[in-house]
This record gives C-alpha cells, sequence and structure tokens, in this order.
C-alpha cells in the first residue's frame, strides 16, 4: 500500500506512521510550526528531511489554510512514486482538502479525516468568532465529503457523521529511565493558560528544577530563578527529547480553562503524548 499521512506537529504522529508502516510505504508530511517529511517502512524510520521554521502562520490563517494545501500537494507529488496514494489521513480542514483534492484528481483512492480539536464560539473579538465560524464549516464540509472520519475524543462534535469513530492514542514508546531527579518537564508553547507563573513559583519555594522545552514571547516575560528554571527552546528531534526529559519527575500539563467554551475541553493536549512516551506521570 502506499499511504500518505498529512498531519500536524505534536501529537505523536511519528508512532501513527510506524503502525501504519506495517501495511505498506508512508509518507509522514507535517505542516504547522515546523513542517517536515519522513518515509517509514516496516516499522522504521528510512528517510527524514530537515525541519524548516515557519516564522508566522497569520498569512496561513487569513488564506484559510492556502499555503498549507498548496504545500501538501507539492509533497504528496514529489513523493508518490508514480503510484496512487491508497489511503490519504489527514489532520485539519486544510490537510483534509489537499487528501480530497489528490481524490479528484484521482490520485487518491480513500480519504479520512482526523479531526483533533473544535473551536467552540466563546466570547472571543468578532474576527476570532467569525474565522472559526468559517474553519469550522470547512471542517464540517471536509467531514461530510471524507470516505472516513476519526476523532481524537468523543467530545468533538462529529458534524452529522454518525459513523465517526473515535481513534485509539498512538504513543511513540520510548524506554524509562531507571531513576528520576527531582524535576519537572514542560513541553509546548507557553502561554498564560499554562500557569508557569505558578509553577515556577512553587519551584523557587521548594527547589526544583524546571525544564522548559518551547518558547514564547509570553515566557520570555516571566522571572525566573536561573538557577532552578531551564530554557532549552523548541526541540523537534522527538528522541533527542526523550533523551532530555526521561528522568524528570513528572510532565507538567496545566490549564487554567477547561470548561466548554474552551478548545481545550475538546481534544487530547500535544504535551500529554510526549510525557507518555516518556514514560512520565502527568500533572
Amino acid at each position: 500500500m502506499n499511504i500518505l499521512l498529512l498531519q500536524g506537529t505534536g501529537n505523536s504522529e511519528e508512532a501513527m506512521a510506524r503502525v501504519c508502516s506495517r501495511f505498506g510505504r508512508v509518507v509522514l508530511a507535517q505542516s504547522g510550526w515546523w513542517p517536515h517529511v519522513e518515509i517509514w517502512e516496516n516499522g522504521r524510520r528510512v528517510e527524514s528531511g530537515p525541519f524548516r521554521r515557519i516564522k508566522s502562520l497569520k498569512l496561513h490563517d487569513v488564506l484559510l489554510g492556502l499555503p498549507n494545501v498548496l504545500r501538501g500537494l507539492g509533497v504528496a507529488l514529489r513523493h508518490r512514486q508514480g503510484r496512487c496514494y491508497d489511503v490519504v489521513v489527514a489532520t485539519a480542514y486544510d490537510n483534509a482538502n489537499t487528501a480530497l483534492l489528490l481524490r479528484q484528481l484521482g490520485l487518491a483512492r480513500r480519504v479520512i479525516t482526523l479531526v483533533c480539536d473544535y473551536l467552540p464560539p466563546a466570547k472571543v473579538s468578532w474576527a476570532i468568532r467569525c474565522h472559526r465560524r468559517i474553519t469550522g464549516w470547512l471542517t464540517a464540509n471536509t467531514m461530510r465529503r471524507s470516505d472516513s472520519v476519526w476523532l481524537v475524543s468523543p467530545r468533538i462534535p462529529n458534524c452529522g457523521r454518525n459513523d465517526a469513530v473515535v481513534m485509539p492514542l498512538f504513543i511513540h514508546g520510548f524506554e524509562a529511565a531507571p531513576q528520576r531527579k527531582k524535576a519537572v518537564a514542560y513541553v509546548g508553547y507557553p502561554t498564560p493558560e499554562h500557569g508557569l507563573e505558578a509553577l515556577f513559583e512553587i519551584a523557587a519555594r521548594k527547589g526544583i528544577e524546571v525544564h522548559v522545552f518551547g518558547d514564547s514571547p509570553y515566557l520570555q516575560t516571566l522571572a525566573r530563578n536561573t538557577d532552578l528554571i531551564h530554557l532549552h527552546g523548541v526541540v523537534t528531534d522527538r528522541a533527542r527529547l526523550h533523551e532530555l526529559i526521561k528522568d524528570c519527575y513528572c510532565g507538567y500539563a496545566f490549564y487554567g480553562n477547561v470548561h466548554p467554551d474552551s478548545f481545550i475541553y475538546y481534544g487530547v493536549w500535544s504535551k500529554v503524548y510526549t510525557y507518555l512516551a516518556s514514560k512520565l506521570p502527568v500533572v
């Protein structure tokens, strides 16, 4: 089989590629802040391209994912090896539209839309509400046109696809560390919702080290004890990230708003995939 995975980043996409590669050659094309392409065969990664940092996703949002549609189409054409894709599994409306376009062109036989989150009509600015309504319609449209629909959580609306299934989580399995140290790991894009100020305060009071893997303008504004708080920046290599966090005592996954008016309520938090892969308890 020739399988194409049009995915984002952070949700253990490598684990999905490893499992799918038992059934054929897999092209894993990841989008988002760090576009990346890998080839998997027989449970092994046989090719891995470079990670390319995207400075801003504003153009992507304004154009409703068109840049990603075009990029995904280019990746699919370059790596199909003259064959039709038997299955395309696509996350988000932009990747799903790429998959549907490939099917329309006769380059894909079956399209599965994987829905990882849902953005509710919360009390936000008019522009954001309008954008959420448009992207929500685009998501529902791709779900209706797909051959199958997978959801990562039963809380995500199925948009009339009563045959949608809640998929099992793919976790990239690393070996657990034999011993753990008095340290906490945080992986992700830091925002005020993540409670890092409280974590840094507790760390200073209790003498606990915190290792932060990620970056954002918000993180740079936080006061911190540099002897205890270690900022590692963004680490895109999952194996290297595992080596850095595997002996931490736990992974930190705090969210301030987990009510139905927040998107956090609906999906599976990407940092949890990383912690579970490294056998870390999750707080």
